[in-house]
């Protein structure tokens, strides 16, 4: 095998650069130095040497900062709820559209700030740094990769979905309901982590980008999965602290996870590591997230249900 294709060193790079930007944290004494979403980004990155992500290192660094900025405009100034939270998701959508950037996990970075009444300025600063070490970190990985190969970046080894019969207008609408289900069910429940920030990537390859989300072929599984990584974190922050120990733990064996399971599911990574930035964990942060993502795999349900009624409706129409 060779080693340069194998996932070995991609996880290990992985691995390597959360546990850095970790143990800085502890070191420096500041929460802010840890962004959840880096080890979605990194895996990408790390794991597809050739993929959109990786040729880009400079949107890589430009988008989840300028997300985390716009996140962090809004958080400082208005409170938990349905205006400021609109604001932050859509105002980060926009900023990832405007940009034309394939960074879509920079989205959370202008949530994460709502979420978890972040307001200060060190967030966006380090999301900077983050992400600046992440791109050269990826350009000085991408330059062994290539010198060692001519094969393609390393990718799920199952080809796009087949077209689905829903217009971007319908998933689009779907997703923006999933978001306002999601928030009512945290509005109701006081569990505010039913909306967490990675479900709006996970909503969005789920539900809009459907022929080339990574985890078609294994949507139900998708609550399971992320239930999964979610304890990962949890028991890991119990039972080392927050720190590069446990974020190795968690994030060494959803990365395991998510390879043995043939799902290159991102975001379920960033699940293992959100525990290193809440003031407390408990059983309730997997329900949380097993309930989010559940309302996303019966929104794709539905999604599915009337893709294959129209299906069947241009068919009649074509026999008669």
């Amino acid at each position: 095998m060779n080693f340069r294709t194998s996932p070995l060193p991609g996880a290990g790079m992985t691995l390597f650069l959360l546990c850095v930007v970790s143990g800085m944290g502890k070191l420096v004494h500041n929460d802010y130095t840890f962004f959840p979403e880096l080890a979605a980004l990194a895996y990408g990155v790390f794991m597809r040497p050739a993929g959109p992500w990786a040729t880009a290192p400079l949107m890589v660094v430009a988008t989840p900062t300028v997300t985390a900025l716009w996140g962090f405009t809004v958080a400082s100034h208005l409170p938990y709820g349905i205006p400021a939270a609109c604001l932050c998701i859509a105002g980060s959508i926009l900023v990832v559209r405007t940009m034309k950037s394939a960074v879509f996990p920079a989205v959370p970075a202008g949530f994460l700030p709502l979420v978890f009444n972040v307001t200060s300025a060190h967030y966006v600063a380090f999301i900077a740094f983050d992400t600046a070490l992440l791109g050269l970190l990826s350009i000085a990985y991408r330059r062994w990769w290539q010198s060692g190969t001519a094969a393609p970046g390393i990718a799920s080894r199952r080809g796009p979905a087949p077209a689905h019969a829903s217009s971007k207008t319908v998933r689009w609408g779907v997703f923006s309901i999933v978001l306002a289900l999601a928030y009512l069910l945290a509005d109701l429940t006081g569990v505010r982590l039913i909306l967490f920030p990675p479900l709006i990537v996970i909503a969005y390859e789920t539900l809009v980008r459907i022929e080339t989300c990574p985890w078609s072929h294994r949507c139900t599984w998708l609550p399971l999965i992320c239930m999964v990584t979610a304890t990962l974190g949890w028991c890991g922050v119990d039972l080392f602290g927050t720190g590069p120990l446990s974020v190795l733990f968690a994030l060494a064996a959803s990365i395991l996870l998510i390879h043995v399971t043939d799902t290159f599911m991102l975001p379920a990574l960033a699940i293992s590591v959100i525990p290193q930035i809440m003031h407390h964990t408990d059983w309730k942060y997997p329900l949380a997230i097993g309930a989010g993502t559940s309302v996303v795999v019966a929104a794709r349900s539905m999604l599915d249900t009337h893709a294959s009624l129209q299906s069947r409706s241009v068919s009649n129409r074509t026999a008669e």
